[in-house]
């Protein structure tokens, strides 16, 4: 795998840069490929494109079928309430668009992709680590209540394994404290209201 400064010397186009690159830029990148993605579809031209354009697709363009295309059937996800718990895509999808009903004008704005490439038995795999703020007004109901009309902006990490064009492993950690201070409600009595529920 070549450094972007490694690239650069060479005449290669480098690999994208998330952090210093604009959305328009980044949505309509040179064609051809800038890195090896055995199984991937042909659109993307190195890794950091894939996880920004598949965040694209699904939240800002609204395509939630297309979770079923980049997500594996028995993916594992990771969340702050629940570890290793292997996650149908139609659940996943769902999710998806219960979180469209509460926050309906939600954007992922993409702060920065890491990533790496690591050997498996099973075959390499794609490692990322995803940094996105999000900017969205609650309209509808969340776990937190009655939709209250306010503004949130909260940021989350999305660490994801991905092969052949698939997620198959996924760690999710968002700012729930933040968007609950945000939603204007108050972070103890919520928690406290989420605890006697899961005792139910």
């Amino acid at each position: 795998m070549r450094s972007y400064e490694t690239a650069q010397r060479s005449g290669a186009r480098p690999i994208t840069r998330v952090a210093t690159a604009s959305e328009p830029e980044m949505l309509n990148p040179a064609s051809g490929r800038r890195m090896d993605l055995p199984g991937f579809e042909d659109r993307f031209v190195d890794f950091p494109d894939y996880i920004f354009r598949i965040t694209d697709d699904i939240w800002h363009k609204r395509d939630l079928e297309y979770i079923a295309d980049c997500y594996a059937e028995d993916c594992i996800i990771h969340t702050q309430t629940q570890t290793g718990v292997v996650t149908p895509t139609r659940t996943v999808i769902d999710a998806t668009a219960a979180t469209l009903e509460s926050f309906p004008d939600r954007r992922l704005d993409a702060d920065n992709v890491i990533w790496s490439r690591d050997p498996d038995p099973q075959g390499d795999y794609f490692y990322s680590s995803h940094r996105l703020t999000s900017k969205m007004t609650n309209l509808g109901p969340t776990e937190f209540g009655p939709a209250t009309g306010r503004k949130v902006r909260v940021v989350t990490f999305a660490d994801t394994k991905a092969r052949n064009n698939d997620i198959f492993e996924e760690w999710l950690v968002r700012d729930y404290g933040g968007m609950v201070v945000q939603l204007g409600l108050d972070p103890m009595n919520v928690a406290k209201e989420l605890a006697l529920q899961d005792k139910k």
